[in-house]
């Protein structure tokens, strides 16, 4: 007997070349309850960020579930992470969406959960101070400022750290500093990671219940939003 291989879909879309005519489109999109929180955004780059993502997160479950996406409704476990309320008969979407400054990503599977985080790679940001919270001392005593590739190891260590407590569900209330990385995706989580060009780091974690996921990547313009 064979059991078809778990799959995890990550939808990439960049987002530089978003301008207000698509920003409105994208933005549409969303139902009253995303526009409401894009709404309480103050700065327009986050606005933007938000509603690139909430639409992408659309795009992604309506081309893996059937359904109408304008009747999807979605809530939050009490740590903030979504899910799908109203799910397709027979489905069980699961999903985790990122952005960051250039770029948005949504992650789908049906019925493996799921953590994924994207960070643009800016030296300025990558500080021991900023490190410490997120690594645990350990970990933290590997990153040398001086090294060539610190500013990698440094998003590297971090992209996992964040897309760990998405898997999760306990978000920020993971205190991920108390955790050494190597010791907790060992037996439970798969890693998927790697570059997006030279600018971001990907890190997807997907639980292992089912067996190693497929993970199949898609990269998608903003002008084929569905």
């Amino acid at each position: 007997m064979t059991t078809k291989t778990p799959r995890v879909d990550v939808w990439i879309m960049p987002t530089g070349t978003i301008d207000p005519v698509i920003h409105r489109r994208l933005y549409a999109r969303l139902d009253d309850r995303e526009r409401a929180a894009h709404d309480r955004h103050a700065k327009e780059h986050d606005r933007l960020l938000y509603a690139a993502a909430h639409a992408l997160k659309r795009h992604a479950l309506l081309t893996q579930f059937d359904g109408a996406p304008t009747s999807w409704t979605f809530t939050e476990n009490a740590y903030g992470k979504p899910r799908l309320s109203n799910p397709p008969d027979g489905t069980d979407p699961r999903f985790n969406l990122t952005h960051t400054p250039g770029l948005v990503a949504v992650a789908v599977s049906n019925g493996l959960d799921l953590g994924l985080d994207a960070e643009a790679l800016d030296p300025s940001h990558a500080t021991l101070d900023t490190a410490s919270a997120f690594a645990h001392p350990s970990e933290l005593r590997a990153l040398d400022p001086d090294s060539p590739d610190y500013v990698r190891k440094f998003y590297r260590l971090w992209t996992r750290k964040e897309a760990l407590a998405k898997a999760t569900g306990l978000g920020l209330s993971l205190e991920v500093r108390t955790l050494i990385f190597a010791d907790e995706i060992d037996s439970q989580w798969h890693l998927h990671e790697w570059d997006e060009g030279d600018s971001h780091r990907i890190a997807l974690i997907a639980a292992l219940e089912f067996g190693v996921p497929e993970i199949v990547t898609h990269r998608i313009d903003a002008n084929d939003i569905r």
